[in-house]
């Protein structure tokens, strides 16, 4: 347990993690999971355990391949910085600079009844309102029910949607609020992606091939599953009545395998290795910790500013809704991720500033700047959040990290 003592934890207290994590698997029924620690100039540390697949008896391993989903957001806004800095884009920008379409947006409003009115934005929609989820976008799962129809993209997207179909799908939907009067949980980060396309010229994966994934030697990250890596691919699994059941194999790798789309939402897929790399880079504000011939154009102040909350208190507490036990107690919001504001509410001693954000199939991942240390744990589990595994990970995790 040297390395653990050189991370700064108390290798019993840390043994207690572990044991914990053990414990979900064994006793649990849990398939398998990762979970990782890393400083800003160390090499990370990994605990496997389970199953990758259950089905084929294969081990869960560090460089194992996850779906990431909303993992994906902090990624696209490290693009979108990349973008700025590269004298391509301001964030004070309107979008319809770059997206015409969203000249006209129009606000929703519930009148009486089943009447409804859309009326017009009383401000321009800025990328910055996209970066912080301030745009007035929602998702299906938490818009009014007079929206549904509107925000059901099964309905107004082909079977075989590309970057620029969604972009401009998301640009025609109904606000929920003029843009920086409100916070709520949606689409702003795959009109993100879109925008990445339109203002650099490149197919989003393209962008973030050359931009992050190169200079961060993040090889096994990306939208498309190459042929072979197939077998390293985790299956998916739904928890309910205590029980985890296989809901995709992990030999079902056609919808990964040729892949039109390329969201900035959601739809990478990775390694506990790979993002650790691309957290190791937050944690050192942007250099490249691996040496790399390939320029990573960010500043430091770009990481501080990437996670610095931006929310006005008018807009706080905030949640990503439909009754979702997220934990954002104590949280603003900054670039696509979580930032602590008031670490009195929480009864681990986080310190004020950690950041971080998680996918919808279980992977998260937190950074805690003060301590210069982070942490991911990822999963292959539907509903999100539907166990208590994430707030007892970060719980164990900082009750071993030595003062």
């Amino acid at each position: 347990m040297n390395d653990i003592k050189s991370l700064g934890f108390s290798p019993d207290k840390y043994q207690k993690l572990e044991n914990y994590l053990k414990h979900c698997v064994d006793k649990e029924g849990l398939p398998g999971l990762v979970f990782g620690v890393t400083r800003a100039d160390g090499i990370p540390r990994f605990f496997s355990y389970g199953y990758q697949s259950r089905e084929s008896g294969d081990l869960m391993r560090s460089d194992s391949i996850f779906r990431i989903a909303s993992m994906t957001k902090p990624v696209t806004a490290v693009a979108m910085l990349i973008l700025r800095n590269l004298g391509l884009c301001d964030f004070n920008d309107p979008v319809e600079k770059y997206i015409p379409a969203i000249a006209n947006a129009k606000v929703y409003q519930h009148k009486t009844g089943n009447h409804t009115e859309k009326i017009a934005p009383k401000r321009k929609m800025t990328i910055k309102h996209l970066l912080t989820h301030t745009a007035g976008y929602g998702y299906d799962f938490n818009v009014p029910r007079a929206l549904h129809a509107d925000y059901d993209r099964s309905v107004h997207l082909p079977t075989q949607e590309t970057t620029r179909d969604l972009g401009l799908w998301v640009a025609g939907l109904p606000l929920l609020f003029s843009p920086g009067e409100g916070w709520q949980y949606g689409h702003s980060t795959d009109l993100l992606g879109y925008l990445i396309e339109v203002i650099s010229g490149k197919k989003l994966d393209q962008f973030l091939l050359e931009t992050v994934f190169l200079p961060l030697q993040m090889a096994d990250t990306g939208f498309v599953l190459k042929q072979d890596n197939r077998h390293r691919l985790c299956s998916l699994y739904h928890y309910q009545q205590r029980q985890y059941e296989l809901l995709e194999s992990h030999d079902a790798c056609s919808e990964y395998s040729n892949k039109q789309l390329q969201a900035g939402g959601a739809g990478l897929l990775s390694t506990p290795e790979d993002y650790a790399k691309f957290m190791q880079m937050l944690l050192n504000y942007g250099d490249v910790s691996v040496p790399t011939p390939m320029h990573l154009a960010l500043k430091e102040t770009d990481i501080e500013e990437l996670s610095k909350n931006c929310l006005d208190p008018a807009l706080m507490p905030f949640n990503i809704g439909a009754g979702i036990a997220y934990d954002t107690e104590g949280y603003g919001f900054a670039y696509q991720v979580k930032s602590l504001l008031n670490a009195s509410v929480k009864t681990y001693r986080v310190s004020q500033g950690e950041y971080g954000w998680s996918g919808s199939y279980n992977t998260h991942f937190w950074i805690d700047p003060q301590r210069e240390i982070g942490a991911l744990l990822m999963t292959q589990f539907t509903p999100f959040v539907s166990t208590s595994l994430e707030q007892e990970t970060r719980k164990l995790f900082y009750d071993a990290l030595r003062l």
